[in-house]
């Protein structure tokens, strides 16, 4: 009987051994199915420049670990390769008042029905508001608008939803900052955009972080005018804004 009991815990021992291995050797991160989502290298970036912008836009995003590709100038985006990325970042914030072709646009509207995420900031509504038949595609997807006021001074934002974009954000954080551009803005009722939400609304800026579904796809805007004025803008808040951005891409 003992012979028989010895011989089972040599089965049983290197089975339990086993087993503890694989646990705690394959970790959230390197498990692709992991609810936290996939890693940040898997989640693929474009930036469309703007002249300046972009710059920092890269630099951040690629220190957090995401695959960053900067692109054209914005105006020159041909929608070559579009759907090879999670997120399309387009950037106007220096070289403002251009426009794109319409066929890039229909791209672009197509990519995030399709499930691709856009981000688009400032100018992008304060052109719209500014100049006639432009952007009259993107203006179909733009959660919100330019309300026809803007500044360049220090801002408070106030979160108000909870959503993977802020987590990890303070409530309440201010940009103290007198060169922070930023256009006021409202929700856009005409969209055709679903389920539009504010994110952070700023006590001067308005509807300052904004979301809304495309079928498949998302479209952001945040109304900062990024390296406009050639000032150091990204605070620890401004980057991990951006890098949550990046991540909820990839998770969609």
């Amino acid at each position: 009987m003992n012979s028989v009991k010895q011989i089972g815990r040599r089965i049983i021992y290197p089975i339990i051994i086993f087993s503890l291995l694989v646990f705690f050797g394959c970790s959230e991160s390197d498990n692709p199915t992991s609810p936290t989502g996939p890693k940040n290298s898997d989640i693929k970036i474009l930036v469309l420049k703007d002249g300046g912008t972009e710059d920092s836009v890269y630099s951040i995003l690629n220190k957090a670990g995401y695959s960053v590709t900067v692109g054209q100038m914005y105006y020159d985006f041909d929608g070559k390769f579009i759907n090879d990325y999670h997120l399309i970042i387009l950037l106007n914030g220096v070289d403002y008042g251009q426009y794109m072709t319409d066929s890039a646009e229909i791209k672009l509207k197509n990519y995030v029905r399709d499930g691709g995420t856009l981000l688009t900031t400032e100018w992008m509504a304060y052109s719209i508001y500014n100049t006639s038949n432009i952007y009259n595609t993107l203006r179909e997807i733009l959660p919100s608008l330019y309300d026809g006021d803007y500044a360049y001074e220090n801002e408070t934002y106030r979160k108000t939803t909870t959503h993977p974009i802020t987590n990890g954000l303070p409530d309440t954080l201010s940009i103290s900052n007198g060169n922070w551009s930023y256009s006021k803005t409202t929700i856009y009722s005409s969209s055709l955009l679903t389920d539009i939400k504010v994110l952070f609304r700023g006590d001067g800026s308005g509807a300052a972080l904004t979301i809304g579904q495309l079928n498949k796809g998302y479209v952001i805007h945040w109304n900062m005018g990024g390296q406009y004025r050639g000032a150091e803008i990204w605070t620890d808040n401004v980057k991990k804004i951006l890098t949550n951005i990046a991540g909820y891409s990839g998770a969609n």
